[in-house]
C-alpha cells in the first residue's frame, strides 16, 4: 500500500504519461524539474485509468543521476492528482490523518 503520509499534489489527472514532468524536492530543499533523461527511466511504471476517466492510480520508481532512488505512488481524481512520494525528503506536502494538507506544506505542480 502507498504511504500517503508524505504527498505532493499535481494538476492534470488525465495525462497518459503522468510522471514524465513531475517536479520533486531534493534533500537540500530546492525544487528541481529535471528532464526525464536526467532522472533516468522509471524502473517500474504502472498507470491505470478508471472507466469513468476520472480516477487513475499507479506507481513508478526513479533513480537520479546521482544514484538516489525514489518511488512515486499516485491516485488521481477529477480535481487533480494526489501523489505520494517515498522517501519523505522528496515530498512537498504533508497531510494529516483526515487527509487535510498541513498548513504551508502544499505546492501544486504542473504535471
Amino acid at each position: 500500500m502507498a504511504d500517503f503520509s508524505s504527498t505532493i499534489t499535481v494538476k492534470n489527472g488525465y495525462s497518459s504519461s503522468p510522471l514524465s514532468r513531475i517536479s520533486y524536492r531534493a534533500s537540500q530543499g530546492s525544487w528541481i524539474t529535471p528532464p526525464r533523461s536526467e532522472v533516468g527511466p522509471a524502473e517500474s511504471d504502472v498507470f491505470k485509468l478508471g472507466a469513468s476517466n476520472n480516477v487513475s492510480e499507479g506507481e513508478a520508481t526513479y533513480r537520479t543521476t546521482s544514484g538516489a532512488q525514489f518511488k512515486v505512488y499516485f491516485r488521481c481524481g477529477s480535481n487533480g492528482n494526489t501523489v505520494a512520494v517515498t522517501p519523505p525528503q522528496f515530498a512537498s506536502a504533508q497531510f494529516n490523518a483526515s487527509g487535510t494538507p498541513l498548513a504551508g506544506t502544499t505546492q501544486v505542480l504542473e504535471n
